[in-house]
Parts: C-alpha cells; sequence; structure tokens
C-alpha cells in the first residue's frame, strides 16, 4: 500500500475514488492498494490490517441508493462488545432455563403462549363486558326508541366495536352506545340497528359525544366514533349521546 499528497487533477488522473467530492482540497491524500483500489483518503489509515486486530460490524443500513454506511468496532472495543454479548446471553440463558442454544426456540414458544393468553384474556373480557345473563347494559327509551349503554375501562378500539356489535345484535332495535377509557384517552362507539340509520344517524350522535369528550366524533349512519383525552368526561359523553338520540328523534 502506499500514499502520496497530489494535485487533485493528478489523483483524478490516476482514477481515483472520490466518495466525498465537495469535501476534498486542492491538495489530497491518495491511497493506492495495487491491483485492487486507489482512493482519496476519507479518514484514518493504518499501514497494514493486523494493527486494527478484532473487528466487528454493528450496524449496516443505506444513506441513499447505492451507498451503504458500515460501522464497526475494533481492537479492544470488539472484545468488550464480545465479552458483554457473552455476558447477556448468560443471564439470557439463567432467565429462560434454557441452554443458550435453544434460546431463540424457547422465545417463540413463549411469544406464541403470550399470543394465546391474549386471546383469552381478550375473550374474557368481552364476556364480561357484553353479560353472559343476557343483561345488555343501562337501557332507556326514548320517543320510542331503545338505548342502551354501557361503559367498560380497559378496552381497545377493536374490542370496543365488537361489544357494540355483540350488544347491537341483542337490542335488535335501538341504539348502542360504549364507551372506554384507556392510558389516559377516551373513546365511545355509537351503533345504530338497520331500521333506525335514516331516523338516527350514528354520525350525528358521535359528532355530539365528540364535543362533550372534548375532542370529535364521526362516522357512519350505522356505526361512529367519538374520542377525547379526559377520562373524567367519558360519563358526561354517554349523557350527551342519549342527548343527541333525543334531539335528533324530536326534530
Amino acid at each position: 500500500m502506499t500514499k502520496s499528497i497530489l494535485p487533485m487533477e493528478e489523483a483524478r488522473r490516476r482514477g481515483a475514488d472520490m466518495f466525498f467530492w465537495d469535501k476534498y482540497s486542492d491538495r489530497v491524500r491518495v491511497v493506492e492498494v495495487p491491483g485492487f483500489s486507489t482512493e482519496l483518503c476519507g479518514g484514518c489509515h493504518v499501514p497494514r490490517t493486523g494493527e486494527i486486530g478484532a473487528f466487528k460490524i454493528v450496524s449496516d443500513r443505506s444513506l441513499a441508493a447505492g451507498v451503504r454506511r458500515l460501522e464497526a468496532v475494533t481492537s479492544l472495543g470488539a472484545v468488550e462488545l464480545l465479552k458483554s454479548d457473552e455476558e447477556a446471553l448468560n443471564r439470557l440463558s439463567a432467565a429462560a432455563q434454557a441452554p443458550r442454544e435453544t434460546l431463540l426456540d424457547r422465545w417463540e414458544e413463549r411469544e406464541e403462549r403470550l399470543k394465546t393468553l391474549e386471546r383469552e384474556v381478550a375473550s374474557l373480557k368481552m364476556k364480561l363486558a357484553s353479560g353472559d345473563s343476557g343483561n345488555e347494559g343501562e337501557s332507556e327509551e326514548i320517543e320510542g326508541v331503545r338505548v342502551v349503554t354501557r361503559l367498560v375501562p380497559g378496552l381497545s378500539i377493536p374490542e370496543l366495536r365488537n361489544l357494540s356489535d355483540t350488544l347491537r345484535s341483542r337490542v335488535k332495535s335501538g341504539v348502542v352506545l360504549v364507551g372506554t377509557s384507556r392510558e389516559g384517552k377516551t373513546s365511545v362507539v355509537a351503533a345504530v340497528t338497520p331500521d333506525l340509520v335514516e331516523r338516527v344517524p350514528a354520525s350525528r350522535v358521535a359528532a355530539r359525544i365528540g364535543q362533550a369528550l372534548g375532542g370529535s366524533g364521526g362516522g357512519k349512519p350505522d356505526l361512529a366514533q367519538a374520542g377525547g383525552k379526559r377520562e373524567d368526561l367519558l360519563s358526561e359523553g354517554l349523557r350527551a349521546g342519549r342527548e343527541a338520540v333525543r334531539e335528533i328523534l324530536a326534530a
């Protein structure tokens, strides 16, 4: 390997690779490995690769089309990284009570078991929320239309929608309002049976609920959703939904 200081034009005539076009001065340092590469110096160099010692790539990412950035640790830094990785593997092996070579299989088994338990918990939550006794929730008749409300903390949006579908199918004819609070946010789903979507559009009810929650609401005539960021307004949101139904029917 040879290194030389040359004018930029001379380096170009030699066909040196230039990776950082706008960062070179009029005189440049050219590094040449005969039969392999000739390029402008982009940083530190060593006389021979043996001086680098251990070499471990820790990052490989794309910066642009055809350009990648590799980051690595070398020498004692690589040894320290390998030592740290070894200690982490030993701790994981002890925690999982499994040999290191089976850690991936054990992880996948636990992930699958966790998913199964989550599905079972979600199913139980829905059963408790919908009521196995046939009690659909608080029910009120407004202008001849049955309005059912239910407040169930801790549900996700998909779970809330599933609950509204379950209660709506039980009601047969009416309006269902179900609300939940989770991680500092409130959500209410308004569901209307097919025979009432023209008289009481769920989107109009959800819009009123959204105002009461300090947020917004909207959707389709048969199913709509409202949300806000204040859990203390959830009960008020459900009351606003009932009042919205009353006003729409009275109009």
